[in-house]
């Protein structure tokens, strides 16, 4: 797929009087491309004017180019020794675009049944988090939660039942935690929450698993459940991750760790948090 088929995209050659002498624009050979300009006319004329050979400038204008509708576009400019080119873009199409670029990043980095980042996204996303935590000198939360009770809830009310405890599960973390906080759907009915803790003002981590647990059980009337495990990993430890430059190694004792409180929850009567600090 050629570039201009996904954007709408005009060219021109252009004499060094700026006369066109050929355009995909029908109906403008001849004419100078100076007339075609509709803002900005004498400045965007004197910044073309002053490329010097092999040279090429970005610009911002409003261009009439067909039925006298007058439209914003970038243009992009390259001298040669004897002539001009121009390649205009059509604003509205960048727009388009960009858009479009942003949805599809969207679609790769989130999970599409939940709105939670997917493992592609955690493991993109987990190393400039702890980066930026040891920059500021903040601690982090980590807290693993898996939702009660998930084979039971297929078996009574199928697996669309099961999708959509998974789902609501998902919507309570979400709604627990800060805009600026993540979520990450591990795989099943696992989510991993990661947010930053400042220890001189913020809540605890075991204050934001009871945030969880508690909206997760008030929300569905008791009906659906998560068991959780919970850890706090402190400002010199973040410090000592980083300087160790084996962060995924440590990261991996730390998520066996928060497992194993995940089990440990569980055995104990589901539907509570297991702290390790």
């Amino acid at each position: 797929m050629k570039t201009s088929d996904v954007l709408k995209i005009e060219t021109f050659l252009l004499d060094l009087d700026l006369n066109i002498l050929s355009s995909t624009v029908r109906g403008v050979k001849g004419s100078n491309f100076y007339d075609v300009i509709q803002y900005q006319k004498i400045a965007i004329k004197d910044f073309i004017s002053g490329l010097r050979d092999h040279q090429s400038i970005q610009l911002e204008t409003f261009l009439i180019l067909k039925n006298g509708v007058k439209l914003p576009y970038t243009l992009i400019v390259y001298r040669s020794p004897t002539t001009y080119f121009v390649t205009a873009i059509a604003q509205d199409e960048i727009n388009k675009l960009i858009a479009t670029t942003e949805s599809l990043e969207e679609f790769a980095y989130t999970d599409q049944l939940t709105g939670a980042l997917n493992r592609y996204a955690y493991w993109k996303l987990l190393e400039w988090l702890i980066y930026d935590l040891e920059r500021l000198n903040l601690g982090l939360g980590v807290v693993f939660l898996d939702v009660d009770n998930l084979k039971h809830i297929n078996t009574s009310q199928g697996y669309p039942g099961g999708d959509n405890a998974i789902a609501f599960v998902a919507k309570c973390a979400t709604q627990s935690l800060r805009k600026y906080d993540l979520l990450v759907r591990l795989g099943g009915d696992e989510f991993l929450a990661l947010f930053r803790i400042d220890p001189t003002k913020d809540f605890t981590v075991e204050d934001m698993a009871n945030r969880i647990l508690n909206r997760v059980r008030k929300d569905s009337n008791g009906e659906v459940s998560v068991s959780i495990g919970a850890h706090y990993i402190k400002p010199g430890l973040i410090s000592k991750i980083v300087r160790d430059g084996k962060w995924k190694k440590d990261w991996e004792n730390v998520i066996d760790d928060l497992d194993k409180k995940l089990r440990k929850a569980k055995r104990e009567g589901k539907g509570r948090v297991t702290i390790s600090i």
